[in-house]
């Protein structure tokens, strides 16, 4: 079997793992938007982070006083997806709980993510869907590593454009990747964000509880990659010095904050979801030349 999917429409192309169901390759109006993954940098192209995000305290999560081992970013990023449905411009990949995600995360589910390629773009759903008898806790995130530069030249002159009328808050991780509980104004311009290395040196910048649903990566010469989503309400900056990549990442939670040691169920910005409920959370690529 296939280690990988690849769907098209016209001119435009991707390329999906089964393992966590990461986005390896994006072609869309002649151009590939995606980096190339390099060990030496980053691994990781597009990660589907569930369900957590971002580091835990210790490494674990508790859940009714007992501890729970738990990767960062959680264990979707590592688990073997099923190809549900298939189609020359789509594709839908699933994965339910088994016997080790039980050992980190003790609740039944059911994880499907669709790639459909269609109105120029990619569009991408993430469907949770409760299982069990329980209350489901949960974070999903896209990790997606976009070229910086995706167009001729160096990483000068790039921003991201967000179309908001509020100010935005920004925060940084620890050196340990928890949430620093310190808060402050991200600097817009017009409202825009000026994108340099500097920006990252003191790691992930992540925009909190964002009024808008849409960010435009912008190049020197006008061309853009256009994101949308659809119930997520931060969106987190990386990219590492000297690497040509930028992760833009819609993200519904975040890492723990600093010094959080409570259950699973008290953390901030876990979405809860009732026994036989289902949540849909949506993403658009598109890219303007």
């Amino acid at each position: 079997m296939d280690d990988t999917v690849t769907i098209t429409s016209g001119a435009m192309r991707a390329e999906i793992a089964l393992l966590g169901a990461e986005l390896l390759s994006l072609r869309l109006g002649g151009h590939e938007l995606l980096w190339e993954a390099d060990a030496a940098s980053w691994s990781g192209t597009s990660p589907i982070l569930f369900p957590v995000i971002g580091r835990v305290n210790d490494g674990v999560v508790r859940i009714a006083g007992k501890p729970y081992p738990m990767p960062p970013h959680g264990f979707a990023r590592q688990a073997k997806f099923t190809i549900e449905k298939r189609a020359s411009d789509q594709v839908v990949l699933v994965r339910a709980e088994n016997d080790e995600s039980l050992r980190s995360y003790p609740f039944r589910f059911v994880l499907k993510v669709t790639y459909f390629l269609a109105a120029g773009g990619l569009q991408i759903t993430f469907d949770v869907i409760n299982t069990g008898e329980d209350a489901l806790p949960y974070a999903i995130g896209f990790h997606p590593g976009f070229r910086w530069p995706f167009a001729q030249g160096d990483k000068d002159g790039y921003s991201l454009a967000l179309p908001t009328r509020e100010k935005v808050s920004g925060s940084r991780l620890t050196s340990a990747g928890l949430m620093d509980p310190a808060r402050y104004e991200v600097p817009l311009a017009d409202g825009r964000l000026a994108l340099t290395e500097e920006l990252f040196y003191a790691g992930a910048l992540c925009l909190l509880d964002l009024d808008c649903t849409s960010a435009s990566y912008v190049s020197p010469v006008g061309s853009s990659i256009e994101l949308s989503w659809q119930n997520f309400s931060h969106l987190a900056l990386w990219a590492k010095t000297d690497a040509p990549f930028l992760c833009i990442q819609p993200w519904t939670g975040y890492s723990d904050p600093l010094g959080f040691d409570k259950d699973m169920f008290e953390k901030p910005a876990m979405h809860l979801l009732e026994p036989a409920a289902q949540r849909q959370h949506g993403i658009s690529v598109q890219f303007s030349s």
